[in-house]
């Protein structure tokens, strides 16, 4: 059971660093090392035995039972079938459940082995490994340093990526396949099997391209990371030869208008450029056209979204602009 666990993470963690998908692969790694250390467990330990192991799947079985919420979703034929299908799952895991907390004591509930990773790392010789094992727990509890992959200063300014963190990619894989590597090596030693020869001399090949995987991966992050920081969002005035005017929240990253409520206060220079451009609009020295000229105005700070104001792209406005005391904020058409 515990190899066909590793085995199958070891796969999910190739397949999640062939798409550069850094966190699932830190997940993978992260629970290929406690495999490990569960192998290590049934093997040697007179407690962590492996009737302990398999009476723990009555925990996650009863937890499993109880868990309910969903069925409200269902349609009535289905939620009665998948309720009849959880009572008796409840039925038959509460007293096996009940045997298993009378001879383990009630911290089964929260784990099958007896004693913290830690210690059972440590008495298996593998204590150093589990520092990599804290590391990916930082990126399954959220913590920031999981994420510093996709944080970066650029000229000062804090910048936020979505999408992969290869930093996390590369290590998930020397890690993971290090873990694996490991294991089977152990396996190979008690089966003596051809077949355990092979997976550890196919294991041993890939951990011995690391340095390509870690090249190609800082290539390809190098790419994705802007040369320069995105720019703030901006305040958008719309002047109308009428008169009307419309303010809008404009975001340069996505290239995106909402209209928003005018700021409550204009610096003195703003609040001059901008009758500036108001006075030049009345004398209609904007031009032939019906569209509104458009004024970025720098300095202000986030505007308040109109109630149910709907997002647009900015170009379908902002084809005329002009920026507000001299500064010129680039545009979606411009990036």
């Amino acid at each position: 059971m515990v190899m066909t666990a590793m085995i199958n993470d070891a796969t999910a963690l190739l397949t999640h660093v062939d798409r550069l998908d850094g966190r699932s692969a830190a997940h993978c790694a992260r629970a290929m090392f406690e495999h490990s250390v569960n192998a290590l467990d049934l093997e040697n330990s007179p407690i962590n035995s492996s009737g302990r192991f398999l009476d723990h799947s009555a925990v996650t079985d009863y937890q499993v039972s109880r868990r309910r919420w969903y069925l409200r979703l269902l349609t009535a034929p289905a939620r009665a079938k998948e309720k009849r299908k959880l009572d008796r799952l409840e039925r038959e895991t509460a007293p096996v459940l009940k045997r298993a907390l009378k001879n383990y004591g009630p911290s089964f509930r929260k784990g099958w082995a007896a004693g913290t990773l830690f210690d059972r790392a440590r008495a298996h010789g593998l204590e150093s490994d589990y520092e990599a094992y804290r590391i990916f727990s930082a990126v399954i509890h959220g913590s920031s340093g999981g994420m510093t992959g996709t944080a970066r200063s650029i000229r000062g300014r804090s910048v936020f990526r979505l999408g992969p963190d290869l930093n996390l990619t590369a290590m998930a894989f020397v890690e993971g396949v290090n873990t694996a590597l490991k294991y089977f090596e152990r396996l190979e030693t008690q089966t003596d099997r051809p077949e355990a020869v092979q997976i550890r001399v196919a294991t041993e090949r890939l951990l011995a391209h690391t340095e390509t995987v870690r090249e190609e991966l800082r290539r390809v992050d190098s790419l994705l990371w802007p040369a320069t920081p995105v720019p703030p969002p901006a305040a958008v005035l719309a002047i109308y030869r009428g008169g009307k005017e419309r303010w809008f929240q404009y975001l340069p990253a996505a290239g995106t208008l909402q209209a928003a409520q005018p700021p409550s206060v204009l610096s003195r220079s703003a609040q001059e450029s901008l009758d500036e451009v108001r006075a030049a609009v009345a004398a209609g020295r904007s031009g032939d056209h019906e569209d509104p000229t458009t004024v970025l105005v720098p300095g202000i700070p986030l505007l308040e979204p109109k109630p149910n104001a709907k997002i647009f792209p900015a170009d379908a406005l902002m084809s005329n602009r002009t920026p507000a005391s001299g500064e010129r904020v680039p545009g979606p058409l411009e990036r």
